[in-house]
Formats: C-alpha cells, sequence, structure tokens
C-alpha cells in the first residue's frame, strides 16, 4: 500500500461530472450502442473472418448481456454472478445478491 499513490487534491461533483462527460451514454446513444453490439459490429469485421464469425456465434448473447446492462443498471460482477436460476421468466425479473 505505500507505492499506492494517493490523489490528495478533492474534487467537487462538478469537475468529476465534467471529466466523466463523454463516458456516459445519454437519450438515444444507449439504443445505438445496443445496435452495434447486435449488428454493426459484425458488419465493420466482415473482412476479418474469424473476429465476424465469433460476432455471429455470441451475437444474440452479447445483445442480451448489453441490454441488460443498460436496462437495469446492474454491474458487470452481478451479472457475471448470474445464474439460470435467478431468473423468474414468468415475472420477467431477475434475483441479485
Amino acid at each position: 500500500m505505500a507505492k499506492v499513490d494517493l490523489n490528495l487534491i478533492k474534487e467537487d461533483q462538478e469537475t468529476q461530472a465534467n471529466r466523466m462527460e463523454g463516458k456516459i451514454l445519454r437519450g438515444d446513444e444507449f439504443e445505438q450502442f445496443r445496435n452495434f453490439v447486435a449488428h454493426e459490429y459484425g458488419l465493420r469485421n466482415q473482412s476479418n473472418k474469424k473476429a465476424f464469425n465469433f460476432h455471429k456465434l455470441k451475437q444474440e448473447r452479447d445483445t442480451a448481456i448489453i441490454s441488460l446492462i443498460l436496462g437495469s443498471g446492474l454491474r458487470l460482477s452481478e451479472i457475471v454472478g448470474l445464474d439460470c436460476d435467478d431468473i423468474d421468466w414468468n415475472k420477467n425479473t431477475v434475483r441479485v445478491i
């Protein structure tokens, strides 16, 4: 821990918000990103057969994961820990602990 540099300068919320600007999806950017994962990534990589085939194989899964993250606000660690038993298909809910 002695080698870890500490940031002694405290930033106010406005400074933090300005620093994060451009890293946050707003408005229809959610759907644009989801559409990129679902379709455009494969189109951009048609010349790379390995990447294109991998995208086609995992396209539905990746789109579902991105949709879940963007639609629910779950953290990546929570999504990784999900099991099929955590999904209630009748109520369309996910149980996260």
